[in-house]
């Protein structure tokens, strides 16, 4: 059942992601695997694989796609909205999350689509500080954003009051930054 699943991912990621077929492949493994396992920690996905393939093997195969795969900044945004069915315009909604794991900080800002029962990250900026992120690194975003979708994509712009002000002397950021 599992194989089957994986096959069906490798041909819905195929046309979006340039990678041979095991590193394509290893990447849906690790989709699948993450779902399944609810964990993104390597040694719990190396467990989730099928078949008679030792743990360690996969364990292994996973490090060395990490460590030899760089896949594009915006790869998935695309797949995503194809994914979901989307067409016209739609909702997004634009948010900061940030949390410590020992003693870094991990500080996203993320754009996300709003579906009637969930919020699907779509585009991020991983910031290399803690605390709010600033109107030029929002604008970054936003310019990714309207650069692979267009403005006429976006029906509304949803945030908290963090981001309302854009730059210094602006009450609120155009769509058309």
């Amino acid at each position: 059942m599992i194989n089957r699943t994986l096959t069906a991912l490798a041909l819905k990621l195929s046309p979006h992601v340039t990678l041979s077929k095991t590193r394509l492949e290893t990447l849906c493994l690790l989709i699948v695997a993450m779902i399944s396992a609810r964990t993104v920690n390597l040694s719990h996905l190396a467990c989730e694989r099928p078949g008679p393939v030792l743990i360690a093997s996969t364990y292994r195969r996973l490090q060395r796609f990490f460590q030899h795969v760089s896949l594009p900044e915006d790869w998935s945004a695309h797949l995503v909205v194809r994914l979901l069915g989307l067409t016209g315009s739609w909702h997004l909604c634009l948010d900061r999350t940030n949390w410590r794991i020992g003693a870094r900080d991990v500080n996203i800002v993320m754009l996300a689509i709003v579906t009637r029962r969930f919020r699907v990250p779509l585009m991020w900026t991983v910031l290399d500080k803690a605390g709010n992120s600033n109107a030029d690194e929002r604008i970054v975003l936003m310019r990714r954003y309207l650069a692979l979708f267009g403005p006429e994509s976006v029906q509304i712009l949803l945030a908290d009051r963090e981001f309302i002000r854009c730059r210094q002397g602006m009450r609120a950021c155009p769509i058309g930054v």
